[in-house]
């Protein structure tokens, strides 16, 4: 009898060592979710250094994004990376002008779930954002491009529903992101590249971005079938990006529409891996 009790024992005791080892291991293994979308949209710009009049026209665009817990922070804080690139053929209103524009955009976000209720997540944190593109302008053949860049640290809110419908499980979410303080480039009043980059007449080519000289934003809406590898994602997208000095203006407004593909990746440590 005493050896069964024994024996019950350590039975016992591996079974919780096992357990906590199983639970150790699943919080070292964090679970990233990626996705991929490409898309079709309308894009417009007004660039008063290049043309007094807007351009719009066709724009594809892709993204990629990656979702995953944070291992520095709480662990109702996630890290969200945000790659897009697009390129737009653009046509002014009478058609006699044109223009060609190339972006990519990049931001880093550390979003905080404060709200975990049934189905309804809630989500606000800081993000940071940067762009590089430009704006060709065919007809004008004095300066006939301009260079795009701009980073900023900006807010942002998010929240997402899971339901099921049609035998199915669905999420559809909702994301803002705005930036608040930082800066943009932007030559001078007929300031050429030539006295900036050849000359060096750098001055006043740096400014500071606030919501009063740059209010801008984009917004996302996704509704994702969730399927047990991984789901698919349809996607609409809509972003202003616009910044007023006192020589010059610049708005540059596209609307996507973008289907892809969601997986999720376990990360092992070289040690699980057996490296």
């Amino acid at each position: 009898m005493r050896n069964t009790n024994l024996s019950l024992s350590r039975l016992l005791a591996c079974t919780l060592l096992l357990a906590l080892s199983v639970g150790a291991a699943a919080q070292t293994l964090p679970l990233e979710r990626r996705s991929s979308t490409f898309g079709l949209g309308y894009a417009s710009d007004y660039d008063s250094y290049l043309s007094p009049v807007s351009y719009g026209g066709m724009a594809l665009a892709f993204d990629y994004e990656t979702w995953i817990r944070s291992e520095l922070f709480a662990d109702d804080v996630f890290e969200q990376t945000y790659v897009a690139g697009s390129m737009a053929d653009l046509k002014n209103e009478a058609g006699n002008g044109a223009a060609m524009d190339g972006y990519v955009d990049v931001s880093y976000a550390l979003p905080y779930r404060f709200l975990r209720r049934s189905r309804l997540e809630l989500f606000a944190g800081p993000v940071l954002m940067a762009e590089l593109g430009g704006v060709y302008n065919m007809r004008n053949s004095n300066n006939p491009a301009q260079v795009k860049l701009d980073a900023d640290l900006g807010v942002t809110l998010q929240a997402a529903w899971h339901f099921h419908l049609l035998r199915n499980d669905w999420r559809l979410s909702w994301q803002a992101d705005v930036p608040l303080v930082g800066f943009f480039f932007s030559p001078s009043y007929q300031q050429s590249y030539y006295e900036i980059f050849y000359l060096g007449h750098t001055d006043h080519t740096m400014h500071m971005s606030t919501p009063f000289n740059s209010l801008s934003m984009r917004q996302f809406v996704r509704l994702d079938l969730e399927r047990p590898n991984g789901y698919v994602r349809l996607q609409g997208s809509y972003g202003i990006n616009q910044w007023h000095t006192e020589g010059n203006s610049y708005r540059h407004d596209a609307f996507v529409l973008s289907v892809g593909y969601v997986h999720f990746l376990q990360f092992l440590s070289p040690k699980q891996a057996g490296l």
